[in-house]
């Protein structure tokens, strides 16, 4: 498990800007990096809370994609060792928050794009734009279905 700390904005030089109005030149973060990765003796413990997850939502989610993500609409950046395309699942509303395991909260998207969803600039309107679309593809899925069960004559 890791805890990640957004760096708020880079700044070119090599100075960084680590919190409002902190400049930081890129060699003190450097030295003190390196310091902080030398062999401590301090350790802590964390409690992890976990939600189970259908595997089932995940497959249909991920073959609905079909290799294209479904935030850019480019395809998946590579394939997995069993070439199939690389997309990850991507829930709309967080499983922790109670959000449900349903298709039309789950989707597949890069991993660019996955990140945006979380660490973006506008999360909700992110999150949205991905329940709109895949409300929009869902509907169409379920008309081809039913064109499907009963073709015209």
């Amino acid at each position: 498990m890791f805890l990640f700390i957004p760096v708020e904005n880079m700044a070119s030089n090599n100075r960084l800007l680590v919190s409002a109005g902190e400049e930081v030149d890129i060699e003190t973060l450097k030295a003190e990096a390196i310091a902080a990765g030398r062999p401590s003796s301090s350790t802590y413990n964390t409690r992890a809370e976990y939600r189970s997850r259908s595997a089932s939502v995940a497959h249909y989610v991920l073959t609905r994609a079909k290799g294209i993500c479904e935030a850019c609409f480019q395809p998946a950046p590579f394939n997995r060792p069993d070439r199939t395309p690389y997309l990850e699942v991507h829930h709309t509303q967080r499983l922790a928050d109670e959000g449900p395991d349903d298709i039309m909260h789950v989707t597949g998207i890069c991993p660019n794009c996955h990140r945006e969803a979380h660490f973006g600039p506008d999360t909700d309107a992110f999150r949205k734009r991905l329940e709109k679309f895949i409300a929009e593809k869902e509907g169409a899925l379920d008309q081809e279905t039913r064109a499907d069960d009963h073709p015209a004559s």
